[in-house]
């Protein structure tokens, strides 16, 4: 992975904590389209960040601890992802706005902080 591509994920990711910080907000209140539609940009942006990163052979983690840390934040925050998906449909007993507080944001944010631990060696060179 070069310095250019290591910026554009992270910087990504940074548009991507905004929207869920959006989501968030409106997760209190019937599910508005805005909110639904930030949701799905953000899930989008997640899978292609998850297939620049097994394209850049940064994923799977090949024994390496910090990409198996990243894995398995990358796995617990897919998983998120699935559990907000439920709660949406009314499919899970926890509503939106438990899903988005207490899951997929800590796991969002312990995603990203493992993911700038694995490429801030190239972004540094």
């Amino acid at each position: 992975m070069n310095t250019e591509a290591a910026k554009q994920v992270i910087d990504l990711t940074e548009t991507m904590h905004e929207a869920l910080e959006l989501a968030r907000r409106h997760s209190g209140q019937k599910a508005s389209e805005e909110a639904l539609g930030v949701l799905t940009d953000t899930m989008e942006a997640f899978s292609a960040v998850e297939r620049t990163l097994l394209e850049f052979s940064i994923l799977p983690s090949g024994g390496d601890t910090g990409r198996e840390n990243l894995q398995q934040h990358t796995d617990e925050l897919r998983d998120g992802f699935d559990w907000m998906v439920q709660s949406l449909e009314n499919v899970s007993d926890a509503s939106p706005y438990e899903v988005i507080n207490f899951t997929l944001m800590p796991r969002f944010q312990a995603w990203q902080a493992a993911l700038r631990s694995c490429l801030r060696p190239f972004i540094v060179s």
